[in-house]
């Protein structure tokens, strides 16, 4: 049996839609350089955060402010790809399509 591990993801809309888990490349974005590989996948991935607290300081920081966070379970069988992320602790990047998170 698979254990979980909750993330929380800073949103806009509510009911969630699935422009609300792409990735910035995803919705077209431009990235920034420098342009590492490293960047480049990190791009290709969705930011969310293990701690609720820190998810709500990060969602008012947003221009303008995400109105809402979505909790998400996610398996840690591997079957969705996850890392540590940036400087923050609570930060991670999750690689999966929109529809599955």
């Amino acid at each position: 049996m698979s254990n979980t591990r909750t993330f929380y993801r800073c949103v806009f809309s509510y009911p969630l839609v699935d422009e609300d888990f792409k990735s910035k490349a995803a919705l077209g974005e431009r990235m920034r350089s420098p342009y590492t590989e490293k960047r480049r996948q990190l791009f290709a991935g969705v930011s969310v955060y293990s701690d609720r607290e820190v998810a709500q300081e990060q969602a008012q920081r947003f221009k303008p402010p995400a109105a809402y966070l979505a909790e998400l379970q996610i398996p840690d069988d591997g079957s969705i790809a996850y890392e540590h992320s940036f400087r923050l602790e609570a930060h991670y990047t999750l690689w999966d399509s929109p529809r599955d998170l």
